[in-house]
């Protein structure tokens, strides 16, 4: 339909302009003056108006050329109105918005140590229940000197972790935030206010800004330590 619609738009104007062109040859032959109105001053209407009642039996077969031409146009731009009306109430009726429970699981999102997302698991859907292990049992041997053991111990170093209060000095920056649920999300900090925090985390090719309250973030983490100041 749209095809056939484009295709009489085309035919008409094509007929529209060849009809005008047949007027302004008429209006040319009976004198030069009459041949420049109708040819720059047609869009006032009184010129060709004038000239088509004086010289109608001349004129007679351009004018209804190019009316004929007009008629086709506005037939072809009707039909494809509505064609286009039609396609536009159609994919209406198709489309299916997605429920409020599939936009919540396409919002919880986890990104891991080495940046893959994936999707979250039932299992992670609860919060994780912290397992207390037994110390083991000291090895035997010698005991060393106390200030010995102080001197020469080696403790790992541990993981710099930004208070909840420094939050808002680290804006803009790439954090990796650990969830009260066990998860963890590699998030961009935009925004610090009373009730959470407001992040851009990217998708797939895309991003994606959500809120998250104070109650659901276990810990914040630079993925770059700051030196500290001399």
């Amino acid at each position: 339909m749209e095809t056939a619609s484009y295709m009489l738009i085309a035919v008409g104007g094509l007929a529209a302009l060849a009809g005008f062109l047949v007027v302004v040859t008429v209006a040319f032959r009976i004198s030069v003056g009459w041949g420049l109105a109708v040819l720059f001053l047609s869009w006032l209407v009184i010129p060709l108006v004038v000239f088509l009642v004086k010289y109608w039996p001349e004129a007679r077969a351009g004018f209804l050329l190019s009316v004929s031409g007009w008629v086709i146009s506005g037939v072809g731009s009707f039909l494809l109105a509505g064609s286009l009306a039609t396609n536009a109430v159609a994919e209406l009726d198709d489309y299916n918005p997605p429920s409020r429970q599939q936009a919540a699981d396409a919002a919880r999102v986890t990104v891991d140590e080495t940046g893959i997302t994936r999707a979250p698991s039932v299992a992670s859907a609860e919060p994780a229940v912290p397992t207390v292990l037994p110390s083991p049992p000291p090895t035997p041997g010698p005991s060393p000197h106390r200030e010995s053991s102080v001197d020469h111990a080696d403790p790992s170093p541990t993981p710099h972790v930004i208070p909840f209060d420094e939050a808002g000095d680290h804006l803009g920056e790439t954090v990796m935030l650990d969830l009260t649920d066990g998860t963890s999300r590699r998030v961009v900090l935009d925004a610090v206010t009373s009730d959470g925090l407001r992040v851009t985390q990217q998708v797939g090719g895309g991003a994606m800004r959500y809120p998250l309250r104070w109650a659901t973030i276990a810990g914040i983490r630079p993925l770059r330590s700051r030196l500290p100041p001399p």
